[in-house]
C-alpha cells in the first residue's frame, strides 16, 4: 500500500510538471500572437506612411506646376523616403513566405509591391538616352582644334554622366519588373500591375515580355480597353496582322457596347 502510494505522489507530481508547462506553452503561444499582431499593425501603418509621403508629393509637384516651377529636393526626398519604407515592408522577415502571410499582409504587400514597381519605373524614364548618344555627342573636325580642348572634356564628362544615367534606369527597370512580377505571382487577376509591367516593358523595346503582360492582364479581365488597345499596339508592331485585327475587331464591339 505504501509503494502505491508513492506511485500515486510521483505521478501527481509528474501530472503537475506536465500541467504546467501545457500553460507556459500556451502562454508562450500568447505572447507570440501578440508580438506578431503588434508588428503586423507596424508594417501596415508603415506602409500608410508611405503612401501618405507619396500623395504629398504629388500634391507638391501640382502645385510647381501650376507656378511653373521644377522638381523640388523636398519632393524628391519625399519620393525617396517613401520607396525606402516600402522596400522595408516588402523585405521583412514577415513577408518572406507567401503562404503564410495573414489577409492583411498579403493585402500590404501587393499593394506595397505595386506601388514600388510605380516608383521604379518613374525613374526610368523614357529611355530616349541611348538613341541620342550618337547624335549628340559626336563631335566634328572642329572639336579637335587645341583650343577646344576644354569643350571636349566638359562633353566627356556629360557623355560619361548620361552613360550613368541609361544605367541607372536600365537598374530601375529591372527593380520595376520584378515588383510587378512579385505581385502578379501573389494574384494572377492584378491587372494593374499587368498593365504597368506591360507598358514599361514596351517603352524599354521588351515586346515578348509586354506581350505576354498583356495577354496575362487580359485572361483576368478579357474585356480591359487599355489591355486591349495595348495588346493590339503591340502585335502591330511585331507584324503580326492577325491578331491585331481579331483584337481591332474586339475592340470596336466593346466601343458599341459601351
Amino acid at each position: 500500500r505504501e509503494g502505491d502510494d508513492e506511485d500515486d505522489d510521483q505521478n501527481q507530481k509528474q501530472g503537475l510538471i506536465r500541467g504546467g508547462d501545457e500553460n507556459n506553452d500556451a502562454e508562450t503561444q500568447k505572447r507570440k500572437r501578440r508580438t506578431a499582431e503588434a508588428e503586423e499593425t507596424r508594417i501596415a501603418g508603415s506602409y500608410e506612411t508611405a503612401i501618405r509621403l507619396l500623395a504629398e508629393e504629388e500634391e507638391d509637384k501640382e502645385d510647381n506646376e501650376e507656378r511653373g516651377e521644377n522638381v523640388t529636393l523636398t519632393e524628391e526626398a519625399k519620393r525617396e523616403e517613401a520607396k525606402q519604407i516600402l522596400l522595408a515592408v516588402v523585405n521583412h522577415e514577415m513577408m518572406r513566405e507567401n503562404d503564410e502571410l495573414t489577409p492583411t499582409l498579403c493585402s500590404v504587400k501587393k499593394l506595397a509591391l505595386r506601388n514600388l514597381g510605380n516608383l521604379f519605373a518613374k525613374e526610368c524614364g523614357e529611355f530616349e538616352f541611348e538613341e541620342e548618344f550618337e547624335d549628340f555627342f559626336e563631335g566634328s573636325e572642329d572639336d579637335k582644334d587645341d583650343d577646344d580642348d576644354d569643350d571636349e572634356g566638359k562633353r566627356r564628362r556629360e557623355k560619361l554622366s548620361s552613360k550613368s544615367s541609361v544605367s541607372s534606369q536600365s537598374y530601375s527597370f529591372e527593380q520595376a519588373i520584378r515588383c510587378y512580377s512579385e505581385a502578379v505571382r501573389m494574384d494572377r487577376e492584378d491587372v494593374a500591375s499587368w498593365l504597368r509591367m506591360g507598358e514599361l516593358s514596351a517603352k524599354r523595346g521588351d515586346v515578348a515580355l509586354a506581350r505576354m503582360a498583356f495577354e496575362s492582364g487580359l485572361l483576368a479581365q478579357p474585356t480591359h480597353a487599355l489591355l486591349l488597345n495595348e495588346l493590339c499596339e503591340v502585335c502591330v508592331l511585331v507584324g503580326d496582322e492577325a491578331s491585331a485585327t481579331f483584337l481591332a475587331a474586339r475592340i470596336l464591339n466593346s466601343d458599341r457596347r459601351n
